[in-house]
């Protein structure tokens, strides 16, 4: 059984207005942070190659394992009852792809799982760090590097730490 890790119930999605105390301290935070510097979104899409083909992760079944649409509702303002560092956050975290981090040796698949996947190009193939926390997310992402960068074979895994993130 494959398990989806963007199935939200219903009942979270279901929003309450949020408090005065909320909205208050959710206004405090626009006053504090810069929320006009978009440094963050170019550093986050600096690189960027290609990401997958209908914004879907599909399993071996063919099913959505993970839905790049799913996460859409980022695309909109902050709502009253987030905190707007947190969206600003969760909408950095949406940028999907596969990404050069540096020309030619190190590339980066995100967004499409909760870990990251990293690729370094040895002189034989590629050394993957990290391999998301789903077969259908790694596949995807050897994928992409593969159509897009170089059909490398793998020489070595190496796990930053204990998984699932």
């Amino acid at each position: 059984m494959a398990l989806s890790l963007t199935v939200i119930p219903s009942v979270l999605l279901a929003q309450k207005s949020a408090t005065e105390h909320t909205i208050r301290a959710n206004e405090a935070v626009k006053t504090e942070l810069n929320f006009n510097d978009r440094q963050d979104y170019e550093d986050a899409n600096r690189g960027f190659i290609a990401s997958i083909d209908g914004n879907a992760v599909l399993d071996k079944e063919g099913k959505v394992s993970y839905s790049v649409e799913e996460w859409d509702f980022l695309k909109s303002n902050t709502p009253q009852t987030a905190n707007p560092s947190l969206w600003r956050q969760s909408q950095l975290n949406r940028i999907n792809g596969l990404f050069e981090v540096i020309p030619d040796k190190l590339y980066q698949v995100r967004g499409f799982d909760i870990a990251n996947m990293t690729f370094i190009r040895s002189d034989n193939g590629w050394i993957i760090i990290d391999v998301t926390t789903t077969d259908a997310a790694a596949k995807a992402g050897y994928d992409l590097i593969k159509k897009h960068v170089a059909d490398l074979p793998v020489q070595g895994v190496i796990f930053t730490h204990p998984h699932c993130d």
